[in-house]
């Protein structure tokens, strides 16, 4: 019962949470391998409290915007939000990238996501080098023992993290230009990145590729704010803003706040204050 879809043999599928440092904030414990997120993360006590609001909903963070006269304002927000991949429920305190896009901006802030995400794939690549249990197969009868065995290696992976001082928040970062815009914002076709040579692909349903001619979008290009929910998405019940007047990131559809995100991004961006986070150095 527990064959996964991708492998020919039992095995359990874990959904982790890690920040940037690699240090785990939380795990669920295993289920059926067979199951695919959207699935998953009903159980991941975690996503869901942060979804319904029971905690972090006391964290106030700000986006950059413009307002009707093209003013660069501040706008507060309440919550959290996570990245993910395109495999989970359509929240919006879960983020993904897009699947395809014809704007510089959306894909320029979907290629830095998938850069960031992969925090969390490194952190299991680093549990299954330290621990060869995880690696070679777990030699044990029973999915509870599996459990114990697997949150053992996350608690030890933390302590791990706290002794060799990984864990201690980055004091520094790198300014990142851009590296595949020229310095005049004219696109070099030999530069395109991965990510970029892959939305160029046909996807399918849109068939949308990345315009190099320096026009602007088409009139027949669906507009990110105007795509309709596709009945993944679970639209909270509650207030878009609360009494303070601050807007509540759970209770918003999740394109809006991620079309809020990107004009953040691309305002950072344009001014060149995005910069790559960097370790201390012992």
């Amino acid at each position: 019962v527990n064959s996964g879809y991708k492998m020919p043999f039992t095995a359990r599928s874990y959904n982790m949470t890690v920040n940037h440092r690699r240090r785990i904030l939380s795990s669920t414990t295993g289920h059926p391998s067979r199951w695919n997120d959207k699935t998953l993360i009903r159980y991941d006590k975690f996503a869901c409290r942060v979804h319904r609001g029971d905690i972090l909903n006391d964290n106030i963070f700000e986006l950059l915007e413009h307002d009707d006269n093209g003013n660069v304002v501040r706008v507060r927000y309440r919550g959290i939000w996570l990245m993910v991949d395109n495999g989970y429920l359509d929240w919006a305190c879960t983020i993904p990238p897009l699947k395809r896009s014809n704007d510089v901006n959306e894909i320029r802030w979907s290629h830095w996501l998938e850069s960031m995400r992969k925090d969390v794939e490194c952190a299991f690549g680093i549990l299954k080098g330290r621990f060869r249990i995880l690696k070679t197969g777990v030699r044990v009868h029973g999915s509870v023992a599996c459990d114990k065995i697997w949150l053992t290696c996350c608690a030890l992976h933390n302590l791990l993290l706290d002794a060799d001082g990984l864990d201690n928040m980055w004091n520094g970062s790198v300014p990142v230009n851009s590296y595949w815009d020229s310095e005049g914002g004219e696109f070099h076709q030999s530069e395109i990145p991965l990510a970029v040579q892959r939305m160029n692909e046909n996807l399918g349903v849109l068939n949308r590729t990345y315009d190099t001619s320096g026009s602007e979008r088409g009139s027949d290009a669906p507009i990110l704010s105007q795509v309709v929910n596709d009945g993944n998405e679970e639209l909270c019940d509650g207030p878009l803003k609360g009494s303070d007047g601050i807007y509540i990131v759970r209770n918003m559809n999740q394109n809006d706040f991620r079309r809020r995100l990107i004009n953040h991004f691309s305002i950072l961006y344009q001014a060149n204050k995005i910069e790559w986070p960097r370790r201390n150095e012992k």
